[in-house]
């Protein structure tokens, strides 16, 4: 699994739903800590319409701050998925980084983990610092499936590659 789940039921269905939201920056060791002390808190109560989600979440690579909900049971709805945003966008806040930022891009060079933006990586495509070989993340996937399959992957076989060329 390429995911550990910290928080919540080590097994979820493979259609979970799975949110992953990407640091502007790497992590450092206590704002990772702090990150986990919200997400103890937030997850076991993460409810859809009062019914408690079969919920987990946890920090991937001191980038990625992912929550999965199973939803075989209870659906994740608009207010629940509203909740999530709100705990998010708290730890922008109380961190000063960035969460929802779409268009930074994480990727994989000679075993280091790089976050940049939009911009900046498709310089590095063009300058050839970055090629099809380089492992980026599809922060897009939505089932928890994906994240075996889809979430990392080779630059040629991702969006990224059309989207940045």
């Amino acid at each position: 699994m390429i995911f550990d789940i910290h928080i919540g039921p080590k097994e979820l269905s493979p259609s979970s739903r799975v949110w992953i939201y990407q640091a502007s920056r790497l992590l450092n060791s206590n704002e990772v800590e702090i990150i986990n002390r919200e997400l103890s808190s937030f997850v076991p109560g993460w409810t859809a319409h009062d019914e408690l989600l079969e919920a987990a979440g946890g920090i991937h690579k001191n980038l990625f701050v992912v929550l999965v909900a199973d939803q075989s049971r209870t659906g994740a709805s608009g207010c629940s998925i509203d909740k999530s945003l709100k705990l998010i966008q708290g730890l922008e806040q109380k961190l000063n980084v960035e969460f929802l930022n779409r268009t930074n891009v994480a990727f994989m060079t000679s075993n280091e983990l790089e976050v940049c933006t939009a911009e900046e990586f498709k310089q590095l495509m063009n300058i050839g610092q970055v090629d099809d070989q380089t492992i980026v993340y599809n922060n897009l996937i939505t089932e928890f499936s994906e994240m075996e399959t889809n979430w990392e992957m080779p630059l040629g076989l991702s969006w990224h590659k059309n989207f940045f060329s």
